[in-house]
This record gives structure tokens, C-alpha cells and sequence, in this order.
């Protein structure tokens, strides 16, 4: 009866439940794009392994880390285009072979091959056996042509174990760089806070399609076999 009296009461009451949805969409919003930012992160980080781990370990040589390429060589050329075409695939646009005094031994940009930046606290962590990334603003001396095509990046600085390698101390470490646009794409897009959609960490939920089976068909003589009563096993 009170409510029916009180009509203010009940839009009062509407507008506050409608403020409180609000305010927990954006909550939820804000956290699922932390855990998205996370798991993109992430993946860069793992993909950055596993390029140190298991691709460059059987294409880089000994001596390849013991100076600066030269980039007019052929040495050069083949492990560019192994680089270019097993490494740089989008969204990773760019790698670095350091030595431990802040040389670049190696780069697909052949401008920075053989230029020294110093031994950075990254690049010491990362000879020291753990890897280290994180995102840069490109503002660093060594970043001069990187900042000419974009703003940000994902870096990540893996030490690198050659084939035959005992010594337990890092031969090199790679530094590969991943697009931040493409992270950053992901983490804008609208999240949909419904739970049906989302997994417990905030990821979309993968649907699998029906599959649709198909009647059997009985036999000419009236009794069916198994593989006519269930055509969709073999």
C-alpha cells in the first residue's frame, strides 16, 4: 500500500537500483580489461620464450655472439630472412641479439648492429638468467628507429642458451618487441559482463557448435545394423 501511496518512492528506489547496476558494470569493466591486459602481456612474454628456446638456440651460431655481424655478409642475409620469415610474424616486429656490455650483436635493423648502449638493469637480469619485459615508451637511446614507426611497445628480454651450451651463463640475450596496438585492441574492446559468456579469469568463452546428426536410415531387409542406426560413428 505504502508503495502505491508513494509514487516518488518507487522511482527513487528505480534510479538507485539503476545507479547500482552502473556502478558494478564499471567495476566489472575495469577489472576484466586488467585481466585481458595481463593475459595479452603475457602471451608475448611466453611467445618471446619460446622463440629464446626453441627457434634461435639452432640458428645462431658461437661466433655470431662474439662480435657484431656484419651486415653486408652473407651470415647476415640468411639469418635475417630466418628472422623476417619465422620470427617477425605480427605482432612482433622486431629482435635484438645483445652482448652483455650493451652491444647489439644482431638486429633486423642493420642500423643498430654493432652500436653499444651500455649494460641496462634489464639486460643484466636477463643475464643473469631471467627473462624481463615490460612496456616501453621508446623514450631509451637504443629505441631511435623503433619511435620513428610507433609509440609503444611490449619488450621482452629472454637470455638465450645455444646448442651444445654448458656453461649455465646466458651466450646472448634476445629482445624481441611485440605491437602494443594489437594488446591494446584487445583490452578495448567492450567487455561483456554477462557470466555466461565469460570464464572465471575474465577470458571470452569458447562456444562449440552443435553438430547436427542425421536420421538413420533402416535396412531393405527391416533390421537395422549399428552402423545404419548411427551413422555418425565409423
Amino acid at each position: 500500500m505504502a508503495f502505491y501511496e508513494s509514487p516518488r518512492l518507487g522511482t527513487r528506489f528505480a534510479l538507485t537500483s539503476l545507479i547500482a547496476f552502473i556502478v558494478i558494470g564499471v567495476v566489472l569493466a575495469f577489472g576484466i580489461s586488467g585481466q585481458l591486459r595481463k593475459r595479452e602481456e603475457q602471451a608475448a612474454t611466453d611467445h618471446a620464450l619460446f622463440v629464446a628456446k626453441s627457434i634461435l638456440p639452432y640458428e645462431v651460431t658461437t661466433r655470431d655472439v662474439i662480435s657484431p655481424m656484419d651486415p653486408t655478409s652473407d651470415r647476415f642475409e640468411h639469418l635475417n630472412d630466418v628472422v623476417r620469415n619465422r620470427v617477425l610474424q605480427p605482432p612482433v616486429v622486431r629482435l635484438k641479439l645483445w652482448r652483455r656490455d650493451g652491444t647489439v650483436l644482431f638486429s633486423d635493423e642493420s642500423r643498430l648492429i654493432g652500436r653499444n648502449f651500455g649494460p641496462e638493469d634489464d639486460l643484466e637480469e636477463a643475464f643473469s638468467g631471467e627473462p624481463h619485459s615490460g612496456v616501453s615508451n621508446l623514450s631509451s637511446a637504443e629505441n631511435i628507429f623503433e619511435r620513428q614507426r610507433f609509440s609503444k611497445l611490449f619488450e621482452t628480454y629472454v637470455p638465450l642458451y645455444l646448442q651444445g651450451s654448458r656453461s649455465g651463463v646466458p651466450d646472448a640475450v634476445a629482445e624481441l618487441y611485440t605491437n602494443y596496438a594489437g594488446i591494446q585492441q584487445q583490452i578495448n574492446q567492450p567487455p561483456c559482463i554477462c557470466c555466461s559468456c565469460r570464464s572465471p579469469d575474465g577470458s571470452p568463452r569458447r562456444f562449440r557448435p552443435r553438430t547436427t546428426r542425421s536420421p538413420s536410415r533402416p535396412s531393405s531387409s527391416g533390421a537395422s545394423s549399428s552402423a545404419n542406426s548411427r551413422p555418425w560413428q565409423s
